[in-house]
C-alpha cells in the first residue's frame, strides 16, 4: 500500500506548508484547484506525469494532461487536450443553429462587415455576459483554445493606431435599469479573413486577465444581408475631388505654379443610385488618372487633359454611363496652371519612438515646406487613413505602408485649408530596447514616401556618456568613418525636398541643430563626429533629433530632420 508523503527536499508553499506528494501513486484524475503550482501548499497535491487535470468554468470543462514535473520545484507543466479526435463536417442544421458536434448549443452569431478595413466585427447583442467581475473579451479563431490559437479581435484609437486585442464589455439596460452585472461584447475590428460558417470563440476575462467564461459563435458576413424588397444599387457615375478643383468649372483643376504634383491630393468618388458615395484614393488600383505624368506646372495658363478611370468591382452594376469591355468608366478633366496664392509643397517626416514592450513604438511627425523657412512638430494633427492602412506599433519584421494626412490650416494660419496626403513606409525590425551592433539595419527604418531605393535608419543612432552631474557627452556619428558617408546615411536618406525645376539636388547643410531632452544646441557641420557637451539630463532609449540647416547671411534655411535613437555607453564606449 502506497503512503502519501511530503517532498523529501522540504519544498513548501508560500504559506510555509508542504504540498502532498505520492510519487509511486496510481494514475489519477485531479481538479485544477487541487494542483500545487508553487504558491500555497495547504490542501494541494503534486500530480504525476500523464495524470489528467480538469478545469470547470461556467458551463464548460477543459482537460489537461501533465506532460512534465519540475523535480526542483514540483510544479507541473500542463498541456490542454481535445476530447474530439477529428472534425466532423458542418451540416445545414449546424449552420442554421450556429452549432456542431463540439460547440455549445447556441444561435449566437458574430457579424463581420468587410466593406471597411480593418473589418468591423459585432457580436450578437442577444449574447449577455453576467457577473460584475467580467471586464473585457477576446475573440479567438476556431472552436476551442490552445497555445496556437489566433486572436482575431483588434481595437484602434481615433488615429487608426492599433491599441489592444481586448474588447471592453458594455453595460446594458436590464429590467428597466442600467446594471454593471449584465453586459454585452462591444464592437471591434479584425484584419483576419473570416468566412461564413467559421467558428469563433469569445473568451471573457476579469480585470486581472483571468478567464471567467467562454462562448462559441458562428461567423456571418453582413455584406450578403439585405431586405427582400431592397433595390439593387447601381453606379451612376464618378467624380474627382481635390482642393484645387475650380468652384465655377467643376471639371477644371486650377493647379498652383511650380508646386510638385505629389501634392495634388486626389480622391475618386463613386456615386450610387441610392444616393450614397464612396471615396477612394487615386492610387492606380480602383481609381487611376491618365495624363498627369506629361503635365509640368511651370507656365501660367498651361492646360492639359486628365482622364479619371474607375474599374468596376465584382458584383457592381452601372446604368446611365458608358462602359467598355474593360469593365470601367471614365471622366475627362482639364488641369490648368495658375498663379500660386499659398505654399502647399510640404513633406512629412515620421519617426518611431520607443515606449515599452507592451505599447511598442509611437510615431512622431515633423513637417517641412519648400520655402525652407520653418519646421513644425505636427504629431497632434497627423492622422492615419484607416480605410487604406493601419499602423501596428508592435508589428515587427513587416513593412508598413501608411497613408497619412494633415490639414495644413491647423499648423499655420498662412496656409489655406488644404489636406496634405502622403504615403510613408515604416519597418519595425525589433523592439527599442535592443542595441546596435556592426553593420546593423537598425531597430527600425522609415522612408518619407514609398518607392525610394534606400530607407533611413541603418547606421543612424546616437550615444551618450554621463561624465558628471551636469555634463553629458553625446556622439551622433554612429561610428561612421567619413563625413560624406555620414551625410549619406543621416541627411540624404531623409530625402530633403528640392525644386527640380531649378535645383539638381537638395542644398548641402552647413549646420545641424541637436534636440535632446531639454537641450537645443546648434553646431557646425564639421562637428558631426565630435563629442557634443550638453548640460541637461538624457534618457537611455529616448529619441534625439538633428535638424539640418543651411546658414546664409540673412536666414537659416530649414532642410530636413533626422530622428536618432539614443543609447547610453560607459567610459569605454560599450553599450549599457
Amino acid at each position: 500500500m502506497n503512503t502519501l508523503v511530503t517532498p523529501a527536499a522540504g519544498i513548501v508553499g508560500t504559506d510555509n506548508i508542504a504540498p502532498i506528494y505520492n510519487p509511486n501513486g496510481r494514475y489519477q484524475v485531479w481538479s485544477i484547484a487541487e494542483i500545487f503550482f508553487g504558491k500555497e501548499g495547504a490542501g494541494k497535491y503534486v500530480p504525476k506525469v500523464n495524470d489528467l487535470v480538469s478545469e470547470v468554468a461556467d458551463n464548460s470543462m477543459t482537460w489537461y494532461v501533465v506532460v512534465s514535473l519540475n523535480q526542483a520545484t514540483l510544479v507541473p507543466t500542463l498541456r490542454e487536450i481535445s476530447m474530439q479526435l477529428q472534425t466532423p463536417p458542418l451540416s445545414q442544421t449546424d449552420i442554421l443553429l450556429g452549432a456542431n458536434y463540439w460547440s455549445d448549443p447556441s444561435t449566437y452569431r458574430v457579424y463581420v462587415d468587410t466593406s471597411v478595413y480593418p473589418y468591423r466585427v459585432d457580436v450578437d447583442s442577444r449574447l449577455k455576459v453576467y457577473g460584475s467581475m467580467c471586464h473585457h473579451a477576446k475573440l479567438f479563431k476556431g472552436p476551442y483554445i490552445d497555445k496556437d490559437s489566433v486572436v482575431v479581435s483588434e481595437t484602434y484609437d481615433q488615429n487608426g493606431q492599433l491599441t489592444s486585442e481586448n474588447v471592453l464589455l458594455e453595460k446594458v439596460l436590464y429590467k428597466d435599469h442600467i446594471t454593471s452585472e449584465v453586459r454585452v461584447i462591444g464592437a471591434c475590428h479584425t484584419t483576419q479573413s473570416l468566412d461564413d460558417g467559421e467558428l469563433i470563440t469569445a473568451v471573457i476575462y476579469d480585470v486581472a486577465g483571468v478567464v471567467v467564461s467562454k462562448r462559441q459563435l458562428l461567423v456571418e458576413n453582413t455584406g450578403f444581408i439585405r431586405s427582400a424588397d431592397a433595390d439593387r444599387r447601381y453606379v451612376t457615375g464618378i467624380s474627382l475631388e481635390t482642393p484645387f478643383l475650380s468652384t465655377s468649372a467643376t471639371k477644371t483643376i486650377n493647379y498652383p505654379l511650380n508646386v510638385p504634383l505629389s501634392g495634388i491630393n486626389m480622391l475618386g468618388v463613386v456615386h450610387y443610385s441610392d444616393g450614397s458615395k464612396v471615396r477612394l484614393q487615386v492610387d492606380g488600383n480602383r481609381f487611376s488618372v491618365a495624363g498627369l505624368d506629361s503635365f509640368v506646372p511651370t507656365i501660367v495658363g498651361l492646360r492639359n487633359q486628365l482622364v479619371l478611370k474607375y474599374v468596376f468591382q465584382d458584383g457592381e452594376y452601372a446604368y446611365g454611363v458608358s462602359t467598355t469591355n474593360d469593365n470601367h468608366i471614365s471622366e475627362v478633366y482639364d488641369i490648368v496652371t495658375v498663379n500660386s496664392e499659398g505654399t502647399y509643397a510640404v513633406q512629412l517626416y515620421g519617426y518611431p519612438v520607443w515606449v515599452d514592450q507592451v505599447s511598442g513604438y509611437r510615431l512622431e511627425w515633423y513637417m517641412y515646406d519648400l520655402d525652407r523657412s520653418v519646421s513644425y512638430n505636427v504629431s497632434q494633427w497627423v492622422a492615419i487613413n484607416t480605410n487604406k492602412s493601419v499602423y501596428k506599433p508592435t508589428g515587427y519584421g513587416t513593412k508598413q505602408s501608411l497613408s497619412v494626412s494633415l490639414d495644413l490650416s491647423k499648423v499655420d494660419g498662412r496656409y489655406k485649408k488644404f489636406t496634405h496626403v502622403q504615403l510613408v513606409e515604416i519597418t519595425l525590425n525589433r523592439s527599442g530596447d535592443n542595441r546596435p551592433f556592426g553593420e546593423d539595419i537598425g531597430n527600425w527604418t522609415t522612408c518619407v514616401t514609398d518607392g525610394k531605393p534606400v530607407a533611413f535608419g541603418a547606421l543612424s543612432y546616437a550615444t551618450f556618456y554621463r561624465e558628471a552631474t551636469n555634463k553629458w557627452l553625446v556622439n551622433v556619428d554612429a561610428n561612421i568613418a567619413s563625413q560624406g558617408d555620414w551625410l549619406d546615411h543621416v541627411y540624404k536618406r531623409t530625402y530633403p525636398m528640392y525644386d527640380n525645376q531649378v535645383e539638381s539636388q537638395a542644398p548641402q547643410p552647413t549646420h545641424f541643430r541637436l534636440i535632446a531632452g531639454g537641450n537645443i544646441v546648434t553646431y557646425a557641420l564639421s562637428e558631426w563626429n565630435s563629442q557634443l557637451v550638453l548640460s541637461q539630463s538624457l534618457t537611455n532609449g529616448s529619441m534625439v533629433y538633428l535638424k539640418f540647416i543651411k546658414r546664409t547671411a540673412d536666414v537659416d534655411l530649414q532642410l530636413s530632420i533626422a530622428g536618432l535613437q539614443l543609447f547610453q555607453v560607459d567610459q569605454s564606449g560599450n553599450f549599457v
